[in-house]
């Protein structure tokens, strides 16, 4: 600016607009503090600087598979800072980025893992009449009784691997709840997770 503040009202009345101010304010703020800078903000600063906000968008740019976990490992490691998975993720919500929480490593063998890549490969081009031979364990099947239907609730919460092969009897009237879509939808997970880890 060429206009300084020097004391006189014109003075102050043309650094004032050119500051949107009220000149009132101005010339109040000009003659308690000797400065027209506005006081910072309440509240906690922020923990990290521009810089180092963008070093992680470039990291995250540069490995696309960083969890939030492996973000955290490199700001302490690289650039001296201790934050929260939280924090990392606001960051990069600032730059319209996501990363994840990267999911837990199944606890099972290398014996078990090749066999259940294995019954996958096997069972990936089944048809839908192959499939409605099957019953898996978490499904709710109906079975009718003399009396009343009685339900078989199984939970499930591990990854299929206990499949119960039936050949459908029509004579007890057996319903399955079996969706081909859902059934290579799940396939192709346990396929994806299990290769991960390999």
């Amino acid at each position: 600016m060429t206009n300084q503040c020097d004391g006189t009202a014109n003075g102050n009345s043309t650094m004032a607009s050119q500051l949107y101010w009220p000149s009132d304010k101005f010339f109040k703020n000009y003659s308690k503090f000797h400065t027209v800078a506005t006081k910072p903000g309440a509240g906690r600063p922020v923990k990290t600087t521009e810089r180092e906000r963008r070093l992680m968008k470039f990291e995250q740019l540069r490995d696309d598979t960083y969890s939030l976990n492996d973000l955290v490992r490199y700001s302490h490691t690289n650039l001296n800072l201790s934050v929260s998975r939280s924090t990392i993720s606001r960051i990069l919500r600032g730059f319209n980025m996501i990363s994840y929480i990267a999911p837990r490593k199944p606890r099972v063998t290398s014996v078990q893992r090749r066999n259940r890549i294995t019954w996958c490969y096997e069972h990936l081009n089944w048809s839908v009449r192959d499939w409605s031979n099957v019953v898996f364990s978490d499904e709710i099947s109906t079975v009718p009784s003399a009396a009343r239907l009685k339900y078989n609730m199984h939970t499930f919460s591990t990854l299929p691997v206990e499949v119960v092969y039936r050949i459908m009897d029509h004579q007890n009237d057996r319903t399955l709840f079996c969706s081909m879509k859902n059934i290579c939808r799940r396939l192709n997970q346990i396929l994806s997770t299990y290769q991960r880890y390999q």
